[in-house]
């Protein structure tokens, strides 16, 4: 059976998710090779593995403190209109 390459779309997926041939991802990038098989397509067609890397993803490990630490800025405190009826 033809392998194909899939991501999970998550860390915590990824923590959890294997084919049932023992097949999980790797920790490094969240990618897997699976057989291209019901099993794999039904994790494709519910998202749970995608067929492409995740854009932007970075494993937990690697990321930086500004990365970790999004600053946003404060909402505004101004009253807003509220229409009735």
């Amino acid at each position: 059976m033809p392998q194909i390459p899939v991501w999970a779309k998550s860390d915590a997926i990824a923590a959890v998710l294997k084919h049932p041939n023992g097949v999980g991802f790797d920790p490094a990038n969240n990618s897997a090779s699976w057989p291209d098989d019901q099993f794999t397509q039904r994790r494709l067609a519910d998202g749970d593995v995608l067929n492409g890397p995740v854009r932007g993803y970075v494993p937990a490990g690697q990321l930086t403190m500004q990365q970790l630490v999004k600053v946003t800025p404060p909402a505004s405190t101004a009253p807003t209109a509220v229409k009735s009826g």
